[in-house]
This record gives structure tokens, C-alpha cells and sequence, in this order.
């Protein structure tokens, strides 16, 4: 990392000319199927209740289709896709009202692997749905402003922080913020990293 000159060449890698922060973000991924958690945990709740409709829909539809083709399902009439999606939708929900049931070797296989399917469909979703619920929040303000300055020769970044009152117009009381972080710093005079806490 090569060393800045001075805060107005801070200033000029930090902001754009329009006075937007940039920030460059290295070594990080696109979001995949395995940062899909993480992405509906921070998501809004109308977000999660339609990735989890949109999920539950799909996997019907795939198994209506599944029931279609095999002709496994006895009382449905015949090449019936709403009869084969309602016991879809059944079979997953482990409501079962008795008219339809499977009727051969590949309706009870699809029966069964619909019933997993719902069973790790239902922990998944309540999961998730806890997690949101239980997610803790911060209640802190942070300063408007950043300060960027030499501390060691090297320029830190600082800010101040104070807890957020829980009503409008209280004071704060006796609060108590305890902050914690660990960075990790290569620099061109050191031979390894430092950490500073």
C-alpha cells in the first residue's frame, strides 16, 4: 500500500468529484445460492414471504408435473394438472383429505420425496423466520462525519458513536457503548500485519 502524500490526496481517492463516497471492495463475490441466507436475513419481510411463497409455488408446480407424467394419483381425473397441484399442495402441507391418494410404485416415491422436500422446506422457512424475528438491532447513531487521520504515519479512519434513545425526546441516560474491532494493516514499512484493537 503505498503511502498518501496528504489529506487532500485521502480526500481524492475517498470521494468522487460529485462528493459521492466510493468505496472499492476487493475479493468480493457475487451473490450465490450460498449467500442466499444472508441476503433474506437482511432482506425486508416482504422479500422473505415471497421467496418463500415463490419456493413453496415452485416445488408444487414441479411435482404436479411429476404426478402428471406418472399417473399416480388414484380419485384425480385423468391428465388433470389442478387435480395433480392440489395434491401437491396437500401432500406437502401433510393435509391429506382422503379422496386422492397415491396409486402406484411412482405416485408413493413422488409422495415421499414431496413430504421430505416439505418437511425441509418447513425447518428452512421457520429458521429463517426466527432468525429475522430475533436478529438484534443496534441502537446507535453514528457521526454524520468520518475523520481521516495520520495515527503512527499511517491514516485511520475514525468516527464517533453515541446509543440511540429508545423514544423520541428522552434524554440518554446512563448508557454505556462498548465498542470492539480488530483491523489488520499491511504497510510498505512493516515486514508483516499488525493488528490494532
Amino acid at each position: 500500500m503505498a503511502r498518501l502524500g496528504s489529506t487532500r490526496d485521502l480526500k481524492q481517492k475517498l470521494y468522487s468529484p460529485g462528493g459521492r463516497g466510493e468505496v472499492e471492495i476487493v475479493g468480493a463475490h457475487a451473490i450465490t445460492a450460498g449467500d442466499l441466507y444472508h441476503y433474506l436475513i437482511g432482506a425486508s419481510w416482504w422479500s422473505v414471504i415471497g421467496v418463500i411463497s415463490a419456493g413453496f409455488l415452485l416445488a408444487n408446480l414441479l411435482f404436479a408435473v411429476a404426478f402428471v407424467l406418472t399417473d399416480g394419483i388414484a380419485g384425480a381425473r385423468p391428465g388433470s394438472f389442478s387435480d395433480a397441484f392440489f395434491f401437491s399442495v396437500q401432500t406437502m402441507g401433510t393435509i391429506g383429505y382422503g379422496i386422492m391418494s397415491p396409486k402406484n410404485l411412482a405416485g408413493n416415491v413422488l409422495v415421499t420425496l414431496e413430504s421430505l422436500a416439505g418437511l425441509v422446506g418447513l425447518a428452512v422457512a421457520t429458521g429463517l423466520v426466527f432468525a429475522k424475528f430475533s436478529r438484534p438491532k443496534a441502537r446507535v447513531i453514528f457521526s454524520r462525519v468520518a475523520v481521516v487521520a495520520p495515527r503512527d504515519g499511517v491514516p485511520m479512519l475514525m468516527f464517533r458513536i453515541v446509543p440511540k434513545p429508545r423514544w423520541r425526546g428522552k434524554p440518554f441516560g446512563r448508557s454505556t457503548i462498548s465498542t470492539w474491532f480488530a483491523v489488520v494493516l499491511r504497510h510498505s514499512s512493516s515486514p508483516g500485519p499488525r493488528s490494532i484493537r
